[in-house]
């Protein structure tokens, strides 16, 4: 029997879990969620995406969202938990949005949400802004279980496998693949 895991990119053998095609359909899920909620709003909210995972996952967002006639800015924030081992450690604030926040509609993007740490770090640190924005919610393309505080995602994943492609990285490689792969457990 042929293994699930059949495909070696660079050293690392995978399987494919989700095509781009069933990317792009979750995304679009993601947008017509956020352009139903924000119907009654009368500013445009700001997409703020955890940078270097959430950067592919977050753009596509915004140009379905443009595609939607939905108005809204993005911005980034520069943090960073996993270090080449793989493992989680504190959050790390790289870079400060550029934006001013105070009394602005947040929708924080970011490519996966594990325990959750980086969410609560950052959930933490926009309340605590001088000016403190008007909401906060949270967007994710996977999760990992449940986070009430995920107010949009696109699929909640069962295994525990790393995963990369589509902004999602092993060791700072595989980012850029446009497919999303797990890694084999070894």
């Amino acid at each position: 029997m042929e293994s699930e895991f059949n495909k070696v990119i660079g050293n690392v053998e995978c399987k494919l879990l989700l095509s781009w095609s069933e990317i792009n359909i979750l995304i679009k899920k993601i947008a017509l969620e956020i352009v139903k909620d924000f119907s009654k709003e009368t500013t445009s909210p700001i997409l703020v995406m955890v940078t270097n995972g959430a950067l592919y996952f977050g753009t596509n967002l915004s140009l379905k969202l443009q595609d939607l006639n939905f108005d809204h800015q993005i911005d980034t924030i520069g943090l960073k938990r996993y270090f080449g081992d793989g493992n989680g450690g504190l959050v790390e604030l790289l870079s400060h949005p550029k934006n001013k926040l105070g009394g602005r509609d947040i929708i924080v993007v970011e490519d996966i949400v594990d325990d959750g740490k980086t969410l609560k770090f950052l959930d933490s640190y926009l309340k605590c802004l001088e000016v403190p924005p008007k909401s906060i919610r949270y967007c994710a393309l996977l999760t990992r279980g449940e986070h009430p505080i995920v107010n949009y995602f696109g699929e909640n994943l069962t295994i525990p496998n790393w995963v990369c492609g589509c902004g999602m990285d092993l060791g700072e490689e595989l980012r850029v693949l446009r497919n999303i792969y797990a890694k084999k457990v070894t």
